[in-house]
């Protein structure tokens, strides 16, 4: 909805955090990548401060991803993306309360990324991607032929265009990785001449190898920058806005099976106008990686995946 206020806890698209951590396989290698998402927000805030207005009560979605990657080069990945939402309900706070619902496919994602640098002596890897977003969808869901909120629509209905920068370095001796990625997505106009905003993701991760075991502690910090969204060409006050994450992880690595906890908390948020605001993020991620190749050398900090956003 584009009215007094824009609830932008869902917004169309894949969840942020899906396979963006993720350096480059080598040659012949496939990752199959399956997550869980789930988030809910409550309460509104007009920039940092909350806000009486109660509208909604309460929105959430749940979403589940599936990321495929195959090493076509080992300098080059290509990888697929998409996932479904298994619902999206927003709870309004009137006498009685009202509950709008939808479920659907959302949008896809096609990228190649490539290796700039790479040193396996004294681990470290930078690798640059681009990709562009699709939509399965470009009609706006309806109920009773009447179209529902744009919060509760499973689809952005347009395409986009994605580009990511991944840093990674490594400290073996000490079971210690550092993460850096910085991801940058641009919408187009749908249809109805609606454009989401762009978005501008930095996330730093810290992970430690717990000696003697299969785990993994990660801690992530991720700031997020969205731009307003426009319609008619005319930016919308209440959409967009700064949101930071503290997101703790777990992974349990085995055979080259990884399964992965994390919890997204939001430690700031500063919204353009008065907007629901996001208050938790959880995610369960398992991924498999297969060689198809043989007779090849292992590059292992290469297959890391131990970092998930």
């Amino acid at each position: 909805m584009y009215q007094s206020v824009n609830a932008q806890c869902c917004s169309a698209g894949i969840p942020v955090g899906g396979s963006t951590n993720i350096g480059i396989l080598e040659k012949n290698n496939f990752r199959f990548t399956s997550y869980f998402s789930y988030s809910e927000s409550a309460g509104y805030l007009s920039g940092n401060d909350k806000s009486k207005f109660n509208l909604v009560k309460r929105a959430s979605y749940q979403y589940a991803g599936t990321i495929l990657s195959y090493g076509l080069f080992n300098k080059l990945t290509v990888e697929t993306e998409f996932g479904y939402y298994l619902d999206k309900t927003q709870i309004y706070d009137f006498q009685s309360d009202v509950n709008i619902k939808n479920q659907g496919i959302s949008n896809g994602i096609i990228s190649a990324k490539y290796n700039v640098l790479a040193n396996l002596t004294n681990p470290f890897e930078w690798t640059i991607s681009t990709g562009v977003k699709f939509p399965f969808i470009l009609d706006y869901a309806r109920e009773n032929n009447v179209v529902l909120p744009r919060d509760v629509q499973t689809s952005s209905h347009a395409l986009g265009i994605i580009g990511q920068s991944f840093l990674y370095k490594g400290y073996p001796i000490n079971g210690i990785q550092l993460f850096l990625i910085n991801r940058i997505e641009i919408n187009y106009k749908d249809y109805k001449d609606y454009k989401f905003g762009p978005a501008l993701i930095s996330a730093f991760f810290f992970s430690y190898n717990l000696e003697q075991s299969n785990y993994t502690g990660i801690a992530q910090i991720r700031h997020e920058f969205r731009g307003k969204d426009a319609f008619e060409d005319r930016k919308l006050d209440a959409t967009g806005g700064h949101l930071v994450f503290l997101s703790p992880q777990l992974n349990y690595s085995i055979e080259k099976w990884n399964f992965s906890l994390l919890v997204d908390i939001p430690v700031y948020r500063y919204y353009n106008g008065t907007q629901l605001g996001n208050t938790f993020t959880a995610s369960f991620y398992v991924t498999k990686d297969f060689d198809l190749a043989s007779n090849k050398a292992e590059l292992p900090f290469l297959n890391n995946n131990t970092a998930k956003n």
